[in-house]
């Protein structure tokens, strides 16, 4: 019996060192010939860029320095997932490109991957193929015309939509002053007719001291945001956004460039009278309530003015450094923004000062450092525009062609212009010399496209 009993253990023991051998050969095996698929992976070309244009098994990519390649994939698609225009993708290949050759590379696509880009907060959105396809429909000429937001010209105003194509007008005071509600919405009507893709009609109705439209088509304008919260807190804040949505869309009017999110407790500040007045956590909580109900209304909504005014003079009229330390801004002024982010506000408009902590040369509205705050740190992925580029606070420093590169240089997806034909040329210059890279054109203008559907503009 005990010899029987021996040899069984023996057996079993013999069958586990087997099978352990044979797991080990199996691990060894699995992971020698995926460090050679590597190894065979990594010895072929790299080419990373931006999806441009997308065919029949036939992928446009185009480099940050505007070079263009035509490439096939036939043979290595799996899916048509992410194949859009706007998407980064990497290509490992085999053979030459040729910079001068305008048909199909003659190289093999051996491997690519797909890195989604975010347009938007909301749900972290990536580019859908609706978008996509606008996108490529577009000449370079209409997708720069998308990033303008035009202060209404004086006469012509269908007639320049016709021609330019503009991504939106700004409309003031004189737009409705001595006007019939008919009238005005007769008009907007004429120029939605005449845009290829709806545009954006804006104005600022913030309530208080700014409104654009109440002023003349109710018998009390809308009150500011402060005399509103006194009287009946947050809840009177919603209601109070709900009237101002419902009244400014009766026009036709789809963006109103507003909450304010200017922190200021100051009565002498200059911006005082028209922020919430309160603390920092106070005007995030109404700028919170404000796009909230915007979204759900369905109204464009447009944070103002980051980094935000603090005690800072009027940048309409001159000049304005903002001295304040970096640590306050953020720990004080961002506090609104980032409230803002949280509930996908549409866009974000950048103020003209000048913040020493961050950059002590240029206009926020003309910082690159400023915006990498805006996208990198608070993780903005939303529409980010300037504020008047009209506004002394630039047209001082350099040339209105100057002040339109510079802005788009620094990340801006919109600008606010008075002088579009001529800052126009110039952005078309800039990405024609390879100045500024038509990619980025392509991801401001899906942004925009973005936002123009989720506002059920287009």
């Amino acid at each position: 019996m005990k010899g029987k009993h021996a040899k069984k253990k023996k057996s079993y023991i013999r069958m586990i060192i087997s099978l352990v051998l044979c797991l080990i050969l199996v691990v060894f095996l699995f992971y020698h010939f995926q460090d050679e698929d590597e190894e065979d992976y990594l010895q072929y070309a790299l080419l990373e860029g931006q999806i441009a244009a997308v065919g029949d098994e036939t992928l446009l990519v185009r480099l940050d320095d505007n070079r263009e390649y035509l490439v096939s994939i036939a043979g290595v698609i799996d899916s048509n997932k992410g194949l859009l225009v706007g998407n980064k993708i990497s290509i490992r290949y085999d053979g030459q490109l040729d910079d001068e050759y305008d048909d199909i590379q003659n190289i093999k696509v051996k491997q690519y991957q797909i890195d989604s880009t975010i347009i938007a907060n909301s749900k972290k959105a990536t580019i859908d193929s609706e978008l996509s396809q606008l996108v490529q429909n577009m000449t370079l000429e209409e997708k720069i015309a998308q990033m303008f937001l035009i202060r209404c010209p004086e006469e012509g105003q269908s007639e320049f939509v016709s021609a330019f194509q503009p991504g939106g007008y700004l409309l003031f005071a004189d737009d409705f002053e001595d006007k019939s509600q008919e009238d005005v919405i007769q008009s907007i009507r004429d120029y939605q007719n005449e845009s290829k893709i709806n545009m954006f009609i804006a104005v600022d109705e913030e309530g208080g001291t700014v409104v654009r439209v109440s002023q003349f088509f109710r018998n009390q304008r809308f009150q500011s945001p402060r005399t509103i919260y006194n009287q009946g807190g947050y809840e009177a804040i919603v209601e109070d956004t709900k009237e101002k949505d419902q009244f400014l869309k009766e026009f036709g009017i789809n963006l109103n460039m507003a909450p304010v999110a200017d922190v200021s407790t100051d009565p002498q500040d200059f911006m005082y009278s028209r922020s919430f007045g309160i603390s920092a956590e106070a005007t995030g909580k109404y700028v919170q309530k404000v796009v909230k109900q915007m979204n759900q209304d369905k109204m464009g909504s447009c944070l103002k003015h980051f980094p935000g005014y603090g005690n800072n003079g009027d940048s309409h009229e001159s000049v304005i450094h903002d001295t304040r330390s970096l640590e306050l801004i953020k720990e004080n002024d961002f506090v609104p923004f980032e409230k803002g982010i949280a509930e996908n506000a549409n866009m974000i408009l950048v103020c003209h000062n000048i913040i020493d902590s961050i950059d002590s040369s240029l206009p926020a509205s003309l910082s690159a450092g400023v915006h990498d705050i805006l996208r990198e740190e608070l993780n903005y992925q939303g529409i980010i525009i300037t504020d008047d580029l009209d506004m002394d606070a630039v047209k001082e420093l350099d040339s209105d062609e100057n002040n339109a590169v510079k802005a788009v240089k620094a990340g801006n997806d919109m600008l606010i212009s008075s002088n579009p034909e001529v800052q126009y040329q110039a952005i078309y210059d800039a990405v024609k010399n390879n100045e500024i890279s038509e990619n980025q054109i392509d991801i401001s203008v899906l942004r925009i496209l973005y936002y123009k559907q989720f506002l059920n503009i287009i």
